[in-house]
């Protein structure tokens, strides 16, 4: 067997052309696009790796300007033109935001719906408004949960296969943003009589008054509300922008870009847009070994007494980490590859970034 030695730390690692790999000591082993690594005795990294095809050598670190949408251009490029009775929210030293409520015009089949477009920016129909507040989810942190027949949440429907749906929904985004790449980072699917259930639990929750979803409680509800609700995240050069919200003990913002949108057999009801990104400057580097990453990542908890984390998604993204505020008032920020690990702990899911060019851990 033909092995390459390599030294991380106190970490000795044997890659064999098999593909198996000997951490010394750890039950370790890597299968093509998956990696199980027994960091400790509590920790266990056992993940798909998720990058475009294979792990890069080297990657552009950008500094891009977290942009703001121009509120008029948007709301033209959804609607075909700007309605006469938009209003405007004028901000100290900010472009002013537009908000619109009304007929969405031909774009949108005439439908009832409102429209904002300003720091954040979204579409969203009177029909999905109603829907969507009785999606059968809860949400803790940037995980969702569904509660009434989960195994459905991967259902295609008849007026289209989800993978069509989220096609079309992905190339109208690209179209309206710019955004130079695209990719649905998750789904569901949810059926009328799951909403309906979750109606039913919402209005007989007497201690939960205020959570009663209002506008739907004399709903009729029929096939018209069979939809999916989907995420996207924005790509630069392939690689995913954090998607996820970020809570830091030193308060800094991180401004991540998600899309979330919803379709039915109206076709698209619901889009709130992702955060763009306009290249400021750009330069090369290179990305240290993976090995040395797993060696960071046992570190963090190899003096913690901690039991059952499973460690299972490993992803290389770019971290947008504010560094100021240019001319125009927008955050710049330095998009650092790192990869992002979820750890989970029985219901508890959290989020680990490690720098991909330095090793270390991405904290605030």
């Amino acid at each position: 067997m033909k092995c390459k030695m390599i030294r991380a730390g106190v970490l000795l690692i044997c890659l064999a052309l098999t593909g198996t790999v000997q951490v010394y000591g750890v039950n370790s082993k890597t299968e093509q696009g998956r990696v199980t690594i027994q960091l400790t005795e509590g920790v266990i990294l056992d993940a798909v790796i998720e990058t475009s095809d294979v792990i890069p050598d080297s990657v552009k670190l950008y500094r891009a300007a977290a942009d703001r949408f121009d509120g008029k251009k948007l709301i033209n490029a959804l609607l075909g033109d700007t309605p006469e009775d938009i209003s405007a929210e004028e901000w100290e030293n900010e472009a002013p935001a537009y908000y619109y409520r009304g007929d969405l015009g031909s774009n949108w089949k005439n439908v009832q719906g409102t429209v904002y477009a300003g720091e954040s920016a979204y579409i969203e129909t009177e029909h999905w408004s109603s829907i969507s507040r009785c999606f059968p989810v809860v949400h803790e942190g940037n995980e969702i949960e569904v509660v009434f027949d989960s195994e459905t949440k991967d259902d295609d429907f008849s007026f289209a296969v989800r993978k069509d749906a989220s096609d079309i929904v992905g190339e109208y985004i690209k179209i309206i943003t710019g955004f130079e790449g695209i990719q649905m980072s998750d789904a569901y699917s949810f059926s009328y009589q799951q909403m309906e259930k979750m109606k039913e639990y919402v209005d007989n929750a007497s201690e939960n008054e205020q959570a009663k979803p209002e506008e739907s409680s004399m709903m009729e509800w029929g096939e018209r509300d069979n939809c999916y609700w989907m995420f996207f995240e924005q790509l630069i050069d392939g690689i995913p922008v954090l998607s996820n919200f970020v809570s830091r003990q030193d308060e800094l913002y991180v401004p991540a870009s998600i899309t979330e949108a919803g379709y039915t057999q109206n076709g698209i009801e619901y889009i709130k847009f992702g955060r763009s990104f306009e290249i400021v400057s750009e330069n090369t580097v290179k990305l240290i070994p993976v090995e040395e990453i797993y060696e960071n990542l046992r570190r963090k908890y190899e003096l913690s007494i901690v039991e059952g984390i499973i460690i299972d998604q490993m992803k290389l993204i770019y971290y947008p980490l504010p560094v100021g505020n240019d001319s125009e008032g927008r955050w710049e920020c330095d998009m650092i590859p790192a990869w992002q690990f979820r750890v989970r702990q029985g219901d508890y899911t959290d989020y680990v970034y490690i720098n991909a060019v330095d090793g270390d851990e991405i904290i605030g």
